[in-house]
């Protein structure tokens, strides 16, 4: 036969264990409204992160590869494809200013100020956009 005491602490136990479980579902809805709240669409103001290689470097969009152009801020596989897509059906050069870039699709006002000092073009010097 069972003790009384015992069988009045398996409803605490019980209890703790569902209180358990619906703190860890608290925490983990916490988790996800807060990665919403603080993850890459919060983020789309604050200064991009550029990496040490495109640092110092200058890339030149006439020649460079899509691995290099994907250096550049804001240039990731899609934009570079387009940018070498546009530099083959382009007379040469395709690009001889920064504004020429602003043709490729995907590629507007924002990021040509975040790749201006990151783009070398033939005979000229970095180009401040505005």
């Amino acid at each position: 036969m069972r003790s009384p005491v015992r069988a009045a602490s398996e409803p605490i136990a019980a209890g703790r264990a569902s209180a358990a479980a619906a703190v860890l579902t608290l925490c983990a809805a916490l988790v996800l409204l807060g990665s919403q709240s603080f993850g890459p669409m919060a983020m789309r103001d604050q200064p991009r992160i550029v990496s040490r290689e495109a640092a110092t470097l200058r890339i030149n969009p006439n020649a460079a590869t899509a691995a290099e152009l994907q250096l550049l801020p804001g240039i990731g596989p899609a934009r570079a494809a387009a940018i070498v897509a546009h530099r083959e059906t382009a007379a040469p050069p395709a690009f001889s200013t920064l504004s020429d870039l602003d043709d490729v699709h995907g590629i507007g006002p924002g990021i040509l100020r975040e790749i201006s000092a990151f783009v070398a073009l033939p005979d000229s010097e970095p180009e401040p956009f505005p």
